[in-house]
């Protein structure tokens, strides 16, 4: 009897094992399956899902939406007056001081013997067509930036154009003058910055360069492309400043005949 009934409980026992592998799986191999079809599954989804921006378009749509915002709580006026400044293109807001400093940045790399001791002057730059003795208001202010560039630099510069006195008149007192005749002709100047400007149709091309005032010899050069939207710029306000002269002459003519 005893064998009989153990004999039975092994049976059960054997036969419970068989159908509990069957209902609760549980090995490793079953696991990573398992894992290896969810992740498939969401490779899939990820795939159906339509691409989003990227991050730089994002970051462009955030400034744009900061830039509305900014400018629709300004006065009408001042909204005006961004909105025609951001229609402008890519560069505009660049004037002639920008392209100076690249040009003397590039002949400061190459610049020789021009030192803290040895004084500069800095004279017009004038248009290679002509005969050296023409220039622009281009040329002019080329002129006045370089000579605040070069000042920048360390290196002493002369103006030769100030007088030895102050002239006071009705119409302002001045230091500096464009008459050789009252100018003072010995000044100790050591090296001269001058250059000339070359016209195209999409700007001017600047040729510089720093010469020794005895010996003649080039010391340091450089180059620039200064755009048209700087030149159109400055040459009406050139034409502005013409037209108010002008006014101003047929106003004192029209005093004079009255």
């Amino acid at each position: 009897m005893k064998p009989l009934l153990l004999a039975t409980l092994c049976t059960g026992l054997l036969g419970g094992c068989s159908s509990m592998s069957s209902i609760m799986p549980f090995s490793d191999d079953d696991d990573a399956g398992r894992d290896y079809a969810n992740a498939s599954s969401d490779a899939q989804a990820v795939q159906a899902q339509p691409l989003s921006l990227s991050a730089i378009e994002t970051s462009a749509e955030f400034n744009q939406d900061v830039q509305q915002k900014l400018i629709s709580n300004q006065p009408a006026a001042v909204q005006h007056k961004l909105l025609e400044m951001a229609k402008k293109p890519k560069g505009y807001d660049k004037d002639i001081n920008f392209y100076v400093r690249g040009l003397m940045q590039d002949l400061a790399g190459n610049l020789q013997y021009v030192n803290n001791t040895t004084p500069v002057a800095v004279t017009s730059f004038v248009l290679l067509d002509s005969d050296y003795s023409k220039t622009n208001l281009i040329g002019t202010q080329m002129a006045e930036s370089v000579m605040h560039e070069v000042h920048k630099l360390g290196i002493p510069v002369i103006d030769f154009k100030t007088t030895d006195y102050v002239r006071v008149t009705p119409d302002g007192d001045f230091i500096f003058s464009k008459d050789y005749e009252e100018l003072n002709g010995d000044s100790p100047i050591r090296y001269v910055l001058g250059g000339t400007l070359v016209k195209y149709n999409d700007g001017y091309l600047i040729n510089a360069r720093m010469v020794g005032i005895d010996s003649k010899a080039v010391v340091g050069s450089a180059q620039s492309f200064i755009p048209n939207n700087v030149v159109s710029a400055m040459m009406s306000n050139e034409k502005s400043m013409q037209d108010v002269e002008a006014d101003k002459g047929m106003a004192k003519k029209t005093i004079v005949q009255g």
